[in-house]
């Protein structure tokens, strides 16, 4: 067990050698030790701490109030009495040392539910993600020092949600596939409490309770989210949901479960297509497109629509189903953030 445990994921709890650590005097401490555990390693410039933490306060003032705070946390954390401290300054940078004797829930989170699906482990690395999350990054946790502060929280919450609902994702995906229904219901309303307007989960939401003989409850589910999305949004669902609907009222179910019995979720690499419903045409024109690069003829693709569209299950099952007509193929899968801009 590390000496220092900094949990942020839900919001803000640090406990030294399995105590709570009470000796914090404001906010802004606290509010500096998430700051730095957030990005260990990463050394960050005492001016923009300073600004961050006292934006009404003048930069000497300001930076004066940093020292007192680094010294107050120093004193909290019991870095005096380590031989290794887990916080560092070096010139005008401030950093959490990684090597330190400290456990950080966040960055052991992105870590775990980061892992390759090609990974020998990488289902067994996703389960002790979604072990570790206990709601989105330092939530409830409202020190209200700037406007630096809340565009640095609402990045990184949202950066860490979309990797929470993704890492759900798969793993609910997989869990239905494999016949643990209960486990994937689970995580699907895990997933849709992060994400509440992931059309692909409400439709396996829907499918899963369909399954267990909860027709009405499933068509309840399926109009009520149609409803709302056409309140709230001003759209409609693809065509996924309407279809997956109109095979439970018909008694039709079958034609479109997804589990395959007797699959072992042991390796994400050996799962078959995600299910994708009215997408044989633009299945079949990514199929073509692929065949052309592969002849030559390379080309850009860009997959565009709606939140909750399908856009992601119509590229898994893309990726999927290439990968096992040419074996020699690369997937390559990465995310970007509208707050934190390009690099992500």
């Amino acid at each position: 067990m590390a000496r220092l445990d900094i949990r942020l994921l839900g919001g803000f709890e640090v406990t030294l050698d399995g105590r709570p650590v009470t000796g914090f005097e404001s906010a802004s401490e606290q509010a500096l030790l998430a700051r730095l555990a957030s990005d260990p390693g990463h050394p960050l410039r005492r001016p923009v701490l300073a600004e961050m933490l006292w934006p009404d306060r003048p930069a000497g003032k300001a930076l004066a109030n940093l020292r007192h705070s680094l010294a107050v946390l120093r004193r909290v954390v019991g870095d005096h009495q380590s031989d290794r401290p887990v916080l560092v300054s070096s010139g005008d940078t401030i950093t959490v040392d990684p090597g330190a004797d400290v456990w950080i829930d966040v960055g052991q989170f992105r870590l775990l539910a980061g892992t390759p699906p090609a990974a020998e482990d990488a289902v067994a690395a996703w389960e002790s993600a979604t072990a570790l999350w206990q709601g989105s990054f330092l939530s409830g946790f409202d020190p209200a020092p700037s406007e630096e502060w809340d565009s640095w929280l609402l990045s990184t919450r949202t950066a860490v949600d979309s990797l929470a609902a993704d890492v759900l994702d798969r793993l609910a995906v997989l869990r239905e596939r494999s016949g643990e229904r209960g486990r994937a219901h689970d995580l699907t309303r895990d997933e849709l409490a992060i994400d509440p307007w992931n059309e692909s989960a409400h439709s396996r939401l829907v499918r899963l309770l369909a399954l267990d003989d909860r027709h009405a409850e499933a068509i309840a589910h399926a109009e009520r989210f149609i409803d709302e999305l056409e309140e709230q949004l001003g759209v409609r669902p693809t065509d996924e949901l309407p279809a997956l609907l109109d095979q439970i009222r018909s008694g039709r179910l079958a034609d479109v479960e997804a589990v395959v019995p007797g699959l072992s979720p042991t390796a994400a690499g050996s799962v078959p297509a995600e299910p994708c419903v009215a997408r044989d045409d633009e299945l079949h024109w990514l199929h073509g497109c692929l065949d052309e690069a592969v002849g030559g003829a390379g080309r850009v693709v860009f997959v565009s629509g709606t939140a909750g569209s399908g856009k992601t299950v119509l590229l898994r099952s893309f990726a999927s189903t290439a990968r096992d007509r040419m074996e020699q193929l690369c997937v390559l899968r990465g995310t970007c953030n509208a707050f934190t801009g390009p690099g992500d």
